[in-house]
């Protein structure tokens, strides 16, 4: 894909958030205490490289497109951890015909000499 590298993009590149940036927004708030901060990393890297793409990508709208400022970005990284906390188990129905047994609720076993 081609894209002509105008001068608003050129900027907005050029004013994402740093990493170190974000992530001593996240310290200061206490975010190293609940997950680890490798994993606070990772995504942190993950998120400006989302936005990074997006600039280099999409139709830019000069109206629609601001500048991504440090708060915004820890933000965004807040919400993909507590997405990553959540719950994600779910009722299901095997509608297969096949009976299907994960040994959950089963007593151990307990073997004698």
């Amino acid at each position: 894909m081609r894209f002509i590298m105008d001068d608003h993009r050129k900027s907005l590149l050029k004013h994402l958030p740093k990493i170190d940036e974000v992530l001593l927004v996240l310290e200061k708030e206490g975010l190293f205490a609940e997950v680890s901060k490798e994993i606070i990393r990772e995504i942190c890297r993950a998120e400006v490289g989302d936005l990074r793409e997006r600039i280099l990508h999409e139709d830019l709208d000069q109206n629609q497109w601001r500048m991504s400022t440090v708060q915004q970005v820890a933000e965004q990284v807040r919400e993909r951890i507590r997405s990553l906390q959540q719950c994600r188990l779910q009722r299901v129905i095997n509608a297969t015909g096949i009976i299907l047994h994960t040994n959950l609720g089963r007593a151990p076993c307990v073997r004698k000499p």
